[in-house]
């Protein structure tokens, strides 16, 4: 059990709220049970140098962080191509779609370059979108070779 405790701990990241007690006979075992799990959120399309963006989920569906509970974004993967591309991301109220302008009230909470030639590059970060508020990416650089895309948990 203490097994199968770590594998669904790792597995998620950690993240348990309640869990689900079972009795067998005489004996008593609390399994922790899974409440948030990890979801990629795509750019809505390939994004034009110097645009903004906002994630999707599934893509065409325009994703917003709860209205209860903030998101927390642990990643973002993106393929790079033959120049530099230059990644601010952050958070607005509004979507947009490879937009010349930003978000509503936006936010840039960070920023990472991926060197041309480098490949598929997964940068790691640790931010978090609050209530009601669309998560958005300004690339600048060529992004031809694909969307970028986010990994993250709810709060």
């Amino acid at each position: 059990m203490i097994i199968a405790f770590v594998i669904i701990y790792a597995v998620t990241g950690g993240f348990f709220s309640s869990s689900i007690t079972v009795a067998v006979g005489s004996m008593t075992v609390e399994f922790p049970t899974v409440v948030n799990v990890q979801q990629p959120l795509t750019a809505t399309t390939t994004i034009t140098d110097g645009n903004y963006d906002s994630f999707d989920e599934p893509l065409g569906t325009s994703f917003t962080a709860s209205s209860t509970e903030a998101f927390m974004i642990g990643g973002f993967s993106l393929t790079s191509s033959a120049t530099d591309i230059q990644v601010d991301y952050g958070y607005g109220d509004t979507h947009v779609e490879n937009s010349v302008s930003a978000p509503t009230n936006a936010v840039t909470l960070g920023s990472f370059v991926i060197p041309s030639g480098a490949g598929l590059e997964r940068v790691p970060v640790f931010v978090k979108i609050p209530v009601d508020k669309h998560p958005f990416v300004r690339i600048t650089g060529d992004t031809s070779n694909g969307h970028i895309t986010i990994i993250g948990v709810p709060e």
